[in-house]
């Protein structure tokens, strides 16, 4: 998908590259649309570089170190018996556990459930490829 991309781009690269304006008003747009070919490309590379990262090694250890004192704080809460002392424990456990959970989700933002949609992507490139098409 990534080098199918890189030869679209290049396409209408090559293609804006080839435009020669004959006058000033078409000089401009030529100027304009070169400038939104650019922001095009740096986009691109900005989804791209989003879409390789992951979270930091220090927001997991935050995470599971502050979940354990947080489950380890909660033994300390005096209860009357031992099985409200467990549930109460479980509660907070659990509480950590879907934070985690919705930590993980929300890691990357171009896969799974809660992803970035490719919808506005693919409708500028199915312009494209029509714009192509009829030159």
């Amino acid at each position: 998908m990534v080098d199918q991309d890189s030869i679209h781009l290049n396409g209408l690269n090559k293609v804006a590259l080839a435009l020669h304006p004959s006058g000033k008003a078409d000089s401009d747009l030529h100027s304009l649309l070169l400038q939104a070919i650019e922001r095009l490309w740096d986009a691109r590379q900005e989804r791209l570089l989003a879409a390789q990262t992951t979270i930091p090694d220090i927001v997991w250890f935050v995470v599971i170190v502050g979940g354990a004192l947080t489950v380890a704080f909660g033994s300390f809460l005096g209860a009357p018996s031992l099985r409200m002392q467990l549930a109460m424990s479980a509660v907070l456990a659990a509480s950590g556990a879907l934070v985690l959970i919705l930590i993980i989700a929300l890691s990357n933002p171009f896969r799974g459930d809660f992803r970035v949609s490719t919808a506005p992507f693919e409708h500028v490139l199915s312009r494209m490829e029509a714009t192509a098409e009829q030159q």
